[in-house]
């Protein structure tokens, strides 16, 4: 870690997505500002690992009655918006936020956790399942 070039990323190269926990998931629909009705998963994402957690990415699935996946999602943890804040939002605006990258500045230190939000603005009818995982994780700094 103390080499001046490639020590942080030697160092970040030691951990993986698996270094991020999921807890806290809820799932819900929502009514929108512009009245449309949207699926929701947040929760909590918290790093295990020893160093500072750069980028954090979520991915949210929903899957029919036979289990399969019918719609996918992923976002980037730390936009800070909440499932409470859905009815203050227009479909828009969500739409703009699920897609916006953290600032180069965000990270998550040790032990610490960041909130996610995955909204899917056209879930299907019934949703029978639905799974999120890590889908990517960078370490060190950024």
């Amino acid at each position: 870690a103390r080499l001046p070039v490639i020590g942080s990323s030697f160092v970040a190269s030691q951990f993986s997505p698996q270094h991020i926990a999921l807890s806290e998931v809820k799932s819900g629909f929502w009514v929108t500002k512009d009245s449309k009705r949207v699926f929701a998963i947040s929760g909590k994402a918290t790093n295990n690992a020893s160093v500072p957690a750069s980028l954090i990415q979520i991915e949210g699935q929903l899957h029919n009655i036979e289990g399969e996946p019918v719609e996918q999602r992923v976002i980037s943890c730390g936009m800070g918006t909440t499932a409470e804040s859905l009815p203050t939002l227009t479909t828009r605006e969500i739409n703009v936020l699920q897609g916006l990258m953290p600032p180069k500045q965000f990270h998550v230190l040790p032990g610490q956790s960041v909130n996610f939000l995955i909204v899917f603005l056209n879930p299907p009818p019934a949703i029978a399942e639905l799974s999120c995982r890590v889908a990517t994780a960078q370490f060190g700094a950024s």
